[in-house]
C-alpha cells in the first residue's frame, strides 16, 4: 500500500554567495567563510602556481600566464621595469639604482659592466713580461 500524500523530507537549501542559486546545503563548498556552488567555486577561485593555495580569482597577483597569491608574488617574483613582464626573482638583475630587469632587457638597456651574476668569474689579467710567479698569502692571525 503506497501513500502518495506523505510529504517527502527535503534537504535544507542555502543560496550560493556568488550566483544566488539555491543549493542543498550539503552540496555547497565553503571557501573563505563563503558558501559557493561547485560552478562558482571553479569559476571564481584559482590555485596559486607557486604554493598551491586556492585564492579568489580577483586576488590573483600574477599575470595572464602565472597565477600567484600575494605572499608568493611579493616574496618570489618581480616585474621587469622595462618590458613589464613578471619573472622569478632568480631571473631578475638590478642596476645601480636598484631597478629590476629581466636578463634580456638588462643586456640591452641597463648593462654597464658593473653588475654580474653570482657565478661570474673574471678572467685574470697579467701585466709585464717574463716568468710569472704565483704565491700564497699568509694570514698572521
Amino acid at each position: 500500500m503506497c501513500n502518495e500524500n506523505v510529504p517527502v523530507p527535503t534537504e535544507p537549501t542555502l543560496p550560493c554567495s556568488v550566483c544566488g542559486e539555491e543549493i542543498a546545503a550539503v552540496n555547497l563548498v565553503e571557501f573563505n567563510d563563503t558558501q559557493l556552488c561547485h560552478r562558482c567555486y571553479r569559476n571564481e577561485t584559482v590555485i596559486c602556481s607557486n604554493c598551491g593555495a586556492r585564492i579568489w580569482h580577483d586576488d590573483n597577483h600574477g599575470d595572464e600566464t602565472i597565477i600567484l597569491c600575494s605572499r608568493c608574488r611579493y616574496n618570489n617574483y618581480n616585474y621587469c621595469c622595462h618590458c613589464d613582464r613578471l619573472f622569478r626573482n632568480s631571473e631578475i638583475l638590478y642596476d645601480e639604482e636598484d631597478e629590476p630587469y629581466c636578463y634580456s632587457c638588462y643586456d640591452r638597456y641597463a648593462s654597464t659592466g658593473n653588475i654580474y651574476e653570482y657565478s661570474y668569474k673574471p678572467s685574470p689579467i697579467f701585466y709585464g713580461n717574463g716568468n710569472r710567479f704565483f704565491g700564497v698569502e699568509l694570514d698572521d692571525r
